[in-house]
């Protein structure tokens, strides 16, 4: 029993959690130095490297799942980024991206035929079309602090979604869920840094591993 609890905990902190630890360290220590043009590069180039492997190796929810990083990161971008801020838009993806990971999670893994793949892209750009018409209406702030304080409502569920990832992850040990728990935290950390471009940018190629 020791032995399979010590392998399920390093399966589930291998690679991701190192990854995290990783990005967490270079954020506050100043060691990375790129420039900020440099950064979003390394993201993309993340981003499309995880599509590819998921492709490869038949993995329809790891390519949703970087798909609706993808999106969460452009509308977070935007809104962030650069000034004027819309902290509503923060609020909304912090409640709307772990709802979605819990829905991938859920999934059976059908590999990528049209009719399984279509269906969800397509309402992955619903949402995405609809948080962007909604908060860009809204009222806009000058600034932001940092780390951004989100609301209540949005820890509960990062919070409910972490659990029921890891319990999902400890069920089945199955690589794919112990990427969606670590995906999950950079992401958490990557919207709660966003009004800083850089810092958040260095939390986004990490919800890719």
């Amino acid at each position: 029993m020791h032995a399979l609890s010590t392998g399920t905990l390093k399966s589930l902190f291998v690679p991701g959690g190192i990854w995290l630890i990783v990005a967490v360290t270079l954020a506050y220590s100043g060691w990375l130095t790129l420039a900020l043009p440099a950064l979003t590069f390394l993201y993309y180039c993340a981003v499309v490297g995880g599509m590819l492997l998921a492709w490869r190796f038949h993995s329809s929810r790891i390519f949703l799942a970087l798909l609706l990083l993808a999106l969460a990161q452009q509308a977070s971008s935007l809104s962030a980024g650069q000034p004027p801020y819309i902290p509503s838009t923060l609020h909304a993806l912090a409640v709307l991206v772990p709802i979605n990971f819990i829905l991938i999670a859920l999934m059976h893994e059908r590999g990528f035929t049209v009719e399984s793949i279509a269906p969800i892209v397509l309402f992955l750009f619903v949402q995405a079309l609809t948080l962007t018409v909604l908060c860009g209406a809204s009222i806009r702030a000058t600034s932001l602090p940092v780390p951004f304080p989100l609301a209540r409502y949005a820890i509960v569920v990062f919070a409910l979604t972490l659990i029921l990832l890891t319990v999902k992850f400890c069920l089945n040990k199955k690589p794919a869920n112990s990427s969606l728990v670590w995906s999950l935290v950079a992401f958490f950390l990557a919207v709660r840094f966003a009004p800083s471009a850089r810092q958040s940018t260095v939390y986004w190629p990490t919800t890719t591993n």
